[in-house]
């Protein structure tokens, strides 16, 4: 009967992606913090240099926790830099209120005080420095994460389908990229 069929799933990672020739995380945050002046991926170039500097800023808070406070070592990629950009953002145009930004909000506003010196309002231009830093890093998504290669490979879903045809299946996925939705 149709309730004693099982449930099929399949849980894949970024990992699946990178033989059709797409970035490694790694790569991608790499270029996220030390290509911001790259016009092509940056259309929104009022403020490439206040970017990275924002970027860079956030990059080593994040780094500062991992190595200080929970005592690991690891690297910050640009998934944890964006979702800080982003409740930094959130929380200065009050979308979402986060009084856990406060200390970080005030210490990037005296950061960026030297660099926007005729701006009385450093609150709204780090949070205007907060959009164009996601814009930018969305940029670069959208052009790292365009398929390359081939994907022959990703035939094994389809046998995996056929296996189990008599069972519900499921593909779950942790990518950016649409790789598997395309294929």
């Amino acid at each position: 009967t149709d309730s004693k069929k099982s449930r099929i799933s399949l849980l894949l990672g970024s990992g699946i992606s990178i033989k059709a020739g797409l970035p490694k995380t790694w790569e991608i945050t790499d270029e996220v913090l030390n290509r911001p002046e790259n016009e092509n991926l940056n259309p929104y170039k009022e403020h490439p240099k206040e970017v990275a500097l924002l970027l860079k800023l956030i990059s080593e808070e994040i780094s500062h926790y991992y190595n200080f406070i929970a005592n690991v070592k690891i690297e910050p990629n640009y998934e944890e830099i964006f979702d800080i950009v982003r409740q930094l953002q959130q929380a200065l145009s009050r979308d979402v209120d986060n009084p856990l930004t406060n200390g970080f909000i005030h210490s990037l506003v005296h950061s960026i005080d030297p660099i926007f010196p005729n701006n009385p309002d450093k609150y709204k231009e780090l949070e205007q420095l907060c959009i164009e830093a996601m814009l930018y890093i969305k940029n670069i998504l959208e052009v790292k994460l365009q398929s390359k290669g081939c994907v022959d490979y990703l035939k094994i879903i389809e046998e995996i389908r056929e296996l189990t045809k008599n069972n519900k299946f499921n593909i779950f996925t942790l990518n950016h990229d649409t790789l598997i939705e395309d294929y």
